[in-house]
């Protein structure tokens, strides 16, 4: 589904970090879109936050994203490796990690690997990193043909492929 906004405000590598909460005032506000590009949890060990306030954060994040129409949820390499390890091996929380798994299962119809917005007539693709290569990687873990991955759009195959169950 194409949205066409005035104002896009992009949120990147949360990564625990609570700034994200500085775009809730424009929570289902008419002409802003927000995208979150992913990387949710993981933080990194020399900004001392806690995995558990990473994880809280991270509910925190899906909870604003079911409760707003105009925020969009996608998936970053640190998320793949929860749901797909197949994929990306990148640094995991073991303690909580199971959980944060399952947040990503329970909820995978709200993240997407990629979404296309039009702002200004233009059309722009936005997603974390890596679109070709975890296409790629998510066709070869399905085993699909050829003639699957030319018959749709590119953004639907892999979103479509992302919210297959791991």
């Amino acid at each position: 589904m194409e949205k066409k906004n005035n104002t896009i405000i992009v949120v990147p590598d949360v990564h625990g970090r609570t700034a994200w909460k500085n775009v809730i005032p424009y929570a289902n506000k008419e002409g802003y879109e927000i995208i979150f590009l992913g990387d949710y949890h993981d933080p990194y060990p020399h900004e001392h936050i806690s995995s558990n306030d990473s994880l809280k954060n991270f509910k925190e994040i899906i909870e604003f994203r079911r409760a707003n129409d105009n925020v969009t949820t996608l998936i970053g390499n640190h998320d793949l490796g929860y749901r797909f390890r197949e994929i990306c091996q990148c640094r995991h929380d073991y303690f909580n990690g199971g959980e944060v798994r399952s947040l990503f299962e329970d909820n995978r119809d709200i993240f997407d690997i990629a979404v296309e917005r039009e702002l200004d007539n233009k059309k722009y693709l936005f997603s974390h990193a890596f679109v070709r290569k975890i296409c790629l990687a998510l066709c070869a873990l399905y085993f699909l043909k050829i003639e699957e991955i030319e018959s749709g759009g590119f953004v639907i195959l892999i979103n479509d492929l992302s919210h297959k169950e791991a």
